[in-house]
């Protein structure tokens, strides 16, 4: 599963945490995980993934700070809309490291 570039599970009811065996899917483009209940935190693992250009984990159960890492891959779409994500975004800095986002949803 190392060579899947586009996972999509979105609109399936998951629930607990996204492991963290994630970030083996190095040559993952596209990940929709959208649709769900996964809850606390993102994984730190997805910074191993690091040919990741949409990402999209929208209406789920998140909760703390969007991860900084979400900002340094080069994302081009990332969508965290409809989760309980808190905390501050660290503006200015947080816009130069996004360079590479073109369409951000939160």
């Amino acid at each position: 599963m190392r060579s899947l570039e586009f996972l999509d599970l979105s609109a399936n009811n998951f629930s607990s945490q996204i492991p963290n065996s994630i970030g083996s899917l190095q040559s993952l483009k596209e990940s929709n995980l959208s649709k769900n209940q996964f809850m606390e935190s993102l994984p730190d693992s997805f910074m191993n993934c690091i040919n990741l250009k949409v990402f999209d984990v929208g209406h789920n159960l998140f909760t703390g700070n969007l991860p900084s890492w979400v900002f340094k891959l080069a994302l081009e779409s990332v969508s965290a809309s409809e989760n309980r994500f808190n905390g501050n975004l660290d503006y200015p800095n947080t816009l130069l490291l996004a360079a590479s986002i073109k369409a951000f949803k939160s």
